[in-house]
């Protein structure tokens, strides 16, 4: 899945040009612009993801506390404790669902038996760190199917 800043600037609810000052990227930055494709020295997507956690901030819950101020676009707070909120960026599945990321030591983890996955992809197990859907497209298999059988599989297991 590809994010845009569009996508970041709505989530998080802060105007674009904030990104676009924070990371000292061209003003002129469509919004529409994929987030990888702005990789260079002052922009990462992790430096992306550091910035972001550094704003987020918890709710207020006494309506008497002061006002928190919001950091400026020029400054960043480093996270003292991981944030555990998924990031919209992140790829999060339920337990033991086959997804483009699953390697084949992720299927053998599961308890699908070697046998079961080498009769669903037709050929013997690569390398277990192996991705299986870059195994399957190298080798000119259609990735739907295979996952959809490769799931059913997994889920014999459950």
């Amino acid at each position: 899945m590809t994010d845009y800043l569009e996508q970041i600037s709505t989530v998080y609810n802060m105007p674009l040009v904030d990104l676009l000052i924070q990371f000292n990227l061209p003003a002129d930055t469509p919004a529409s612009t994929a987030i990888k494709d702005l990789e260079n020295d002052l922009f990462s997507v992790t430096n992306l993801r550091s910035w972001l956690q550094s704003r987020m901030q918890p709710a207020q819950t006494n309506a008497t506390t002061a006002p928190v101020e919001q950091a400026t676009p020029t400054s960043v707070v480093i996270a003292t404790e991981p944030v555990t909120t998924p990031l919209p960026t992140e790829h999060i599945t339920a337990d033991k669902t086959v997804t483009g990321k699953t390697t084949f030591q992720e299927l053998l983890d599961w308890g699908v038996p070697e046998d079961a996955i080498r009769q669903v992809i037709g050929s013997d197990l690569p390398a277990p760190t192996t991705v299986v859907k870059d195994f399957v497209t190298h080798n000119g298999m259609d990735f739907p199917t295979i996952k959809a059988a490769l799931q059913a599989e997994v889920d014999k297991t459950k």
